[in-house]
């Protein structure tokens, strides 16, 4: 899949998500899966998921719940959206202010290479 293409069905692509979202504000990204991480605890049931979507990575966060829903979607080397909610975490480091930026998704539609999402 195209750049071209990604930018059509996303509101931010990875860079203009680090530069311009706020806080909780409602998203929808897309990329390739290039990592899928598994929670680290069990009682932290959050996967990551890291998806390219040509200009750079965006890290998704996920709840257990949604990847056994999605667990035939969500693989690497498949296209999906996720629609959620972006989390904005600043902190300082050594008097330099660092913003990390992932998002919570609720919601996924899945597309192949050479399909439109629906």
């Amino acid at each position: 899949m195209e750049l071209d293409e990604i930018k059509q069905h996303v509101t931010h692509l990875s860079e203009e998500l680090r530069l311009n979202v706020a806080h909780e504000e409602h998203v929808i990204v897309g990329g390739k899966v290039v990592n899928i991480i598994p929670p680290f605890i069990k009682e932290n049931s959050i996967f990551i998921v890291s998806i390219d979507d040509e200009i750079g990575t965006i890290n998704v966060l996920v709840s257990d719940d949604f990847m056994s829903q999605f667990k035939e979607k969500v693989v690497l080397g498949e296209y999906v959206f996720f629609e959620g909610f972006a989390n904005v975490v600043s902190r300082s480091i050594k008097n330099e202010v660092k913003k990390d930026v992932s998002v919570f998704a609720y919601s996924l539609k899945g597309i192949t290479k050479d399909e439109k999402v629906l």
